[in-house]
């Protein structure tokens, strides 16, 4: 998302955009390509004082997930909020990477942030995605999606790592 900087207006402005996920590079991404597939909306609040550029930026849309515990599909809404400060003055920023301040270069007319939404966009999708929070999940005996319906037998296998130790104390409690 391309901001032309020569037409925004001294003090607050207000920009609304609404993007599609190929617009901001989201359809390369290999385990998440097809989950924008709705459209996501932006709106930027951009404070302009002399050369220097406050900007407050929303995102939000719907995307596609699989559950991670049932394998179901679902569609979980994203949103994520972000400051972002450019400046045009070169010499006012020593440390980009410390002070937050992107610096512009005098001659330049356009901002991108379109690898900002894009960065924020990912960073809010959860490292695991849950259809629900009270997911029951998949039996991991008989493969059954545990929210849909219930198995009719217990889960008591135990890893065979342990029988040993199980033995023991079974030993013990028969010593008693």
């Amino acid at each position: 998302m391309k901001i032309y900087i020569n037409k925004l207006e001294e003090g607050l402005n207000e920009l609304t955009h609404v993007h599609n996920a190929e617009s901001l590079d989201l359809l390369t991404l290999e385990d998440r390509e097809d989950c924008f597939i709705h459209p996501i909306n932006i709106r930027v609040s951009i404070n302009k004082v002399s050369s220097q550029f406050f900007f407050n930026v929303s995102v939000d849309t719907k995307a596609r997930f699989i559950c991670d515990r049932c394998l179901d599909e679902f569609t979980m809404e994203l949103k994520d909020n972000f400051r972002l400060v450019y400046t045009l003055e070169k010499d006012y920023v020593e440390d980009e990477d410390n002070t937050g301040i992107k610096s512009l270069g005098s001659e330049s007319d356009v901002i991108d942030i379109s690898g900002d939404i894009r960065e924020a966009l990912l960073i809010s999708i959860p490292m695991k995605t849950l259809c629900s929070e009270d997911c029951k999940g998949i039996c991991s005996v008989c493969g059954v999606n545990r929210n849909k319906e219930e198995c009719n037998h217990k889960d008591e296998r135990i890893d065979p790592r342990w029988e040993a130790l199980k033995s023991l104390v079974e030993s013990d409690k028969n010593k008693k």
